[in-house]
């Protein structure tokens, strides 16, 4: 059983909400269609967006997290298309979903290889555009080194969850060798993207 599998229970617990609120609603004003959720756990970031305009896709590599999406979507009167994969190998054809959202997600990649196939991948069945975030190497909050271990506590247990930090000029470089562009900025926290096909 995986880590995330582990603490899929205490995770959907935890987050009901996505902290993502402001800027997931801006693009719910300007996106409609198939929107794909890279890592959606049990589905918390597909709240600030309208069931009328969309359809709803989600993949995430814990099956439990896969599991509690249906009961999410049921509380919340949503239906979601959660696929249990790996986001460096989507089981997606080409071109295939108009819009993409990555919510602090593709970090929890620490080699850099494994990063930009999950880009790529991202990119190969995008249409239109994708809104991506990662932790901030400058986060006040953090160690400020490239990699670091958060602690979960599970049960009489404490799991420990590895992130890699990005700075706003890798996360730059990565997406543009990943073949998307657009725009990049950080609230010193969390750095975000909004890009499209190069």
């Amino acid at each position: 059983m995986s880590l995330y599998d582990r603490i899929a229970e205490s995770w959907y617990n935890v987050r009901h909400w996505t902290i993502f609120r402001e800027e997931l609603q801006k693009l719910n004003r300007e996106w409609h269609g198939s929107l794909l959720n890279v890592g959606c756990a049990h589905g918390a970031d597909f709240l600030p967006f309208s069931p009328e305009k969309f359809r709803f896709f989600g993949l995430d590599s814990s099956r439990e997290l896969v599991l509690l999406s249906r009961k999410y979507a049921a509380k919340n009167g949503l239906v979601f298309r959660n696929l249990v994969a790996d986001m460096r190998a989507i089981p997606l054809r080409d071109s295939s979903m108009d819009y993409i959202i990555c919510m602090a997600t593709f970090h929890h990649l620490l080699r850099r290889e494994d990063r930009l196939k999950a880009l790529k991948e991202m990119k190969r069945v995008l249409k239109r555009q994708a809104f991506l975030t990662v932790w901030d190497r400058e986060n006040p909050d953090l160690p400020g080194r490239e990699t670091i271990e958060k602690k979960w506590k599970h049960g009489s247990q404490v799991l420990k969850r590895k992130y890699y930090l990005y700075t706003k000029e890798e996360l730059e470089k990565e997406l543009k060798e990943a073949g998307l562009s657009g725009k990049v900025w950080s609230d010193k926290r969390n750095i975000m993207a909004l890009v499209k096909l190069k």
